[in-house]
């Protein structure tokens, strides 16, 4: 089964991003549906898709990670309305098979994702 693995790095600290929250929604008959609640491990992974579901994993997700919080506790100086605060994610899954992890390199202004 797909196994996919969002990690998330503050590029500026040179460290993973942990304790941060991610919802996760699937595109489920033309509407987004809620699906989980994560929060981010010290290594700043989070499970999105697990390879032990017993359900078909394929179709488009996304995943929301409040990344504005975390800048603000880490004493991060932001504007007011920050440029990177709520971060949504989308992807497709059509490969039952796929392992895949989804780095995003995050700074309080600005982000890059990669696909390993």
């Amino acid at each position: 089964m797909a196994e996919l693995v969002l990690c998330l790095v503050d590029v500026v600290r040179g460290q993973p991003i942990e304790d941060v929250e991610i919802d996760v929604q699937k595109m489920i008959d033309g509407a987004w549906h809620p699906v989980n609640q994560l929060v981010s491990d010290k290594k700043g992974r989070a499970m999105i898709i697990r390879n032990d579901q017993t359900e078909d994993p394929s179709g488009y997700y996304e995943a929301t990670a409040s990344l504005g919080a975390y800048f603000l506790n880490k004493g991060y100086v932001l504007p007011t309305l920050k440029f990177v605060d709520l971060l949504p994610i989308r992807f497709g899954i059509s490969d039952i098979n796929q392992i895949s992890r989804v780095i995003v390199s995050v700074t309080p202004f600005g982000y890059s994702l990669t696909m390993a």
